[in-house]
């Protein structure tokens, strides 16, 4: 069975899971790069990795050639980002299945249905699409919500996400008997609410709780916040703003922080820093309307969901974690297994290459629900604190 991904770069988000198509299936995955990093996303500090799988297209009519061959050949096609013109070739010309790797398509509601890239996708499963063996591998727990209100891709649709590399051997930095550590990580830009830490921290503050708070990122608000910061003497010395540093740096916060809030908005098809968070055993918060809580996040289980926008439900969640030390540990170490156990890159390839195997036999068959990767993912209710 030949695998091929088409998708700009091969980042960290993707090289892990590539690693292990490869590996499972027996070395038969390529990786079309269709494109180049970007100077914005190198500055963010992404990679660009290069693996013996990997097809350079850009500026090489040879890799071209036999990105096309591939497209129309593979038995299997992934579809993600900048792919559109490999799709279309191969829903025109073969038979094969094809899966496309997408977060939601409505983000900002119905005024997205006019985005061109939607729109040609929309025309081409209505055409020849839908008669073909093309699926949905969701990228949101939100994407089977947008796609059933468009009447497409029903039953086609199966949980995906984005799967870093996890360390099972990491070592926890945090020291019970020390103030609680809260850590958020984002750009700085208006739908993933920094603001929102702010209005936290005066809450916590105004209640007394003893607490340090970081923000870790750089962006077009980040200017307007640090001078929220530094003009307040008492709020200075709690809240710590480190720009954007490297993502080993990152992942050490996660290791010595208790709580993790992840504040955006339904703007936010994915999320992986959240999955980061959830394998460093730090304690989630999550924003209901942002795309990995639905798959990720079991409420109180491995833990916990604040409606989105609602500061008094984020700071009630933060605070019962505050004062109940052994159930926040406990939902972090539930946090780490999910996240180990269930929503990792060698776990998700596994399921994905049975979903494949069993899709290119019969195209009709579903497997049973479960919370897995490549399991069925249907329209999912907006979680809402009563």
């Amino acid at each position: 069975m030949t695998i091929v991904f088409f998708s700009n770069v091969l980042n960290h988000h993707q090289v892990a899971l590539c690693d292990e198509l490869f590996r499972q299936n027996n070395g038969d995955f390529y990786f079309v790069e269709t494109a180049n990093l970007d100077a914005s996303r190198q500055h963010m500090g992404f990679r660009q990795f290069d693996r013996k799988y990997t097809i350079h297209t850009d500026g090489n009519p040879d890799a071209c050639e036999k990105a096309r061959r591939l497209a129309v050949s593979a038995d299997v096609a992934i579809m993600g980002a900048e792919s559109f013109e490999y799709l279309k070739l191969r829903i025109a010309n073969s038979n094969g299945v094809t899966f496309s790797y997408s977060e939601r398509w409505l983000k900002q509601g119905w005024k997205n249905i006019i985005s061109p890239n939607i729109l040609r996708q929309f025309g081409l499963y209505l055409g020849k699409g839908r008669k073909r063996k093309w699926y949905m591998l969701a990228a949101s727990g939100y994407l089977a919500n947008d796609l059933s209100n468009l009447g497409i891709f029903k039953n086609r649709v199966f949980k995906w996400g984005y799967f870093p590399k996890y360390s099972e051997s990491e070592k926890e930095l945090r020291d019970a008997n020390e103030k609680v550590r809260i850590l958020w990580t984002a750009r700085f830009i208006d739908w993933k609410r920094p603001y929102m830490m702010i209005g936290l921290a005066r809450l916590l503050m105004k209640h007394n709780y003893d607490f340090e708070m970081t923000m870790i990122g750089a962006g077009i608000m980040a200017n307007e916040i640090r001078m929220e910061v530094t003009k307040d003497c008492e709020l200075s010395k709690r809240v710590k703003l480190k720009g954007n540093i490297p993502n080993e740096e990152v992942l050490s916060e996660m290791l010595r922080s208790d709580i993790y809030c992840f504040t955006s908005t339904r703007r936010e098809g994915w999320g992986a820093v959240l999955g980061e968070a959830m394998a460093s055993e730090c304690c989630p918060v999550a924003s209901s309307a942002a795309g990995a809580t639905p798959f990720l996040i079991n409420n109180n289980k491995n833990g916990l969901i604040f409606n989105t926008d609602n500061l008094e439900d984020l700071y009630k969640k933060v605070t019962f974690l505050i004062d109940n030390p052994k159930e926040r540990r406990k939902l972090g170490c539930d946090a780490r297994e999910t996240m180990l156990r269930e929503w990792n890159a060698e776990r998700a390839a596994k399921e994905f290459l049975s979903l494949a195997k069993m899709k290119l036999s019969d195209g009709e068959a579903m497997p049973l629900d479960s919370t897995l990767p490549a399991s069925p993912a249907y329209p999912v209710q907006l979680h809402k604190t009563i």
